[in-house]
């Protein structure tokens, strides 16, 4: 039996015991409920991912002891082959180990038709976006599983409590992940070039670039979404992917903030107009002239407090995700 709770108690201290999770200063006990997970391959007749009828139906997060989310295990696979997931609960209280996806649900031509899926245990499956589904086939390994937080899959967009809940967990899911994956697109010239030069530059090796090339880069729809600054300020680190190709956040930002010295203060405005040149946000009081700026003021803003729109959110207020 789960001793009865003491209604004014907030839970302020919480332990794990075998399934039960519990809380020290009042004795409430909460029973973890099993989940689903996928103990067999993908091509196996019993399989149970077999079938794929049914769209996957959530199981509600309980927020009662914790910070409860999802996760989604990506199972390995090459990048022609479906995407296979199971749907996981977590609790932040606990650290999970994870990685968070930075991606935007549009591909650069703005289309966010939900026009793919994911397939889940149970013969059930997930409707994705287009540019979505090749986020997740990029970031898919070949050999082994991949734990996720990814908001497509993670949250349960008809429910509007849910969602409202878990945009308030935003800065602390990707300041608790281990990596935060931002996906930029599918490698063209000029990313090969500027991941190259990146490269040879952290390596100390002579490197350099056009302006041309890197304005090109940096026009990438990623780098002019508002609502991923919020992403990245909170991560402890972060891998930029484009493509095939892989580096390092801060090595990337080293980069571009050594070619864009060199031609003054009108050069980031000439580059990346975007996520490495925000001219003027106002964040209540504050004026911000620059991303760094801007970084740190996300980083220390009131808890709640949306950047955005200088108003706190509220469990009534809708998410508003840019494309």
């Amino acid at each position: 039996m789960t001793p009865p709770a003491d209604q004014s108690c907030c839970h302020p201290d919480i332990r794990a015991f075998d399934g039960v999770r519990c809380c020290l200063s009042c004795g409430f006990c909460l029973f973890d409920e099993p989940t689903q997970t996928c103990t067999r391959g993908p091509n196996r007749e019993d399989d149970t991912y077999a079938g794929f009828k049914d769209t996957f139906k959530y199981r509600r997060l309980n927020y009662e002891l914790g910070l409860e989310i999802r996760l989604a295990i990506l199972k390995q696979g090459s990048h022609e082959e479906e995407l296979y997931c199971d749907i996981v609960h977590a609790n932040l209280d606990d650290k999970p180990r994870f990685e968070a996806v930075s991606y935007t649900w549009a591909d650069q031509k703005g289309k966010a038709e939900m026009s793919r899926w994911v397939n889940c245990s149970g013969g059930r499956r997930i409707r994705i976006t287009t540019n979505c589904h090749a986020v997740l086939r990029r970031i898919r390994s070949l050999g082994s599983k991949r734990t996720l937080w990814i908001d497509m899959l993670c949250i349960d967009h008809n429910n509007v409590d849910e969602r409202n809940h878990q945009v308030n967990l935003m800065s602390k899911i990707y300041s608790l992940a281990d990596n935060v994956l931002v996906d930029v697109g599918e490698e063209d010239s000029a990313s090969s070039l500027v991941f190259e030069q990146s490269t040879r530059f952290a390596l100390n090796q002579p490197s350099s670039i056009s302006l041309e090339v890197l304005r090109d880069f940096f026009s990438r729809r990623w780098f002019h979404r508002m609502w991923v600054l919020q992403e990245i300020a909170f991560a402890g680190h972060a891998s930029v992917l484009c493509g095939s190709r892989c580096t390092d956040w801060q090595t990337l930002q080293a980069f571009v903030n050594r070619v864009t010295a060199r031609v003054g203060n009108e050069g980031p405005s000439l580059i990346v107009p975007g996520a490495f040149d925000v001219k003027r946000i106002a964040i209540d009081s504050w004026q911000i002239e620059s991303l760094p700026e801007l970084l740190d003021a996300i980083r220390h803003r009131p808890e709640g407090q949306d950047f955005r729109t200088s108003r706190a959110i509220t469990s009534s207020s809708p998410r508003v995700r840019s494309c």
